[in-house]
C-alpha cells in the first residue's frame, strides 16, 4: 500500500452486509480459517478490504 492509499477496514456486520451472509457465518469463517481478520483494542473483529477479496477470489476458483 503506498502513502496515497487509505487502508479501509470493516466490522462484522459489514463484511456480512457484503457478502450476503449471516453474521453467525461470518464468525464462522474466521473460526475455520477462510477469511482474515484481526481483533481491535476495544475487541471488535476488523476485516481489511484485501481480505474480503481474497475470500470472494478463492470463491470463484473452487467454482471454475
Amino acid at each position: 500500500m503506498n502513502k496515497t492509499e487509505e487502508l479501509v477496514l470493516y466490522d462484522v456486520d459489514e463484511v456480512a452486509e457484503i457478502l450476503h451472509l449471516k453474521r453467525t457465518t461470518v464468525f464462522n469463517m474466521i473460526a475455520a480459517g477462510e477469511i482474515d481478520s484481526f481483533k481491535m483494542r476495544n475487541k471488535k473483529r476488523m476485516f481489511t478490504q484485501e481480505a474480503i477479496d481474497t475470500y470472494i477470489n478463492k470463491q470463484k476458483e473452487t467454482l471454475e
